[in-house]
């Protein structure tokens, strides 16, 4: 029964398992860093875009509405 195994063609098997795990490990990294690139781009453009709405609660809206 032992006989029977193909241990060789199962190594073949596992290593070329490996090669494709690590290259699509990097396809994904790559993939990751270009979605965190767009991702800081943004967070610069909303940083720099001027604000288009006024928040409606805050300290100055509040005391103006309060009648003292």
């Amino acid at each position: 029964m032992a006989e029977d195994k193909d241990y060789f063609g199962e190594k073949l098997r596992l290593a070329e398992r490996a090669r494709e795990d690590a290259y699509f490990r990097k396809l994904d990294q790559a993939l990751i860093e270009q979605m965190r690139q767009k991702d800081r781009e943004a967070m610069v453009a909303a940083a720099q875009s001027p604000e288009m709405f006024t928040p409606i609660v805050d300290g100055e809206n509040l005391d103006r509405g309060r009648k003292r």
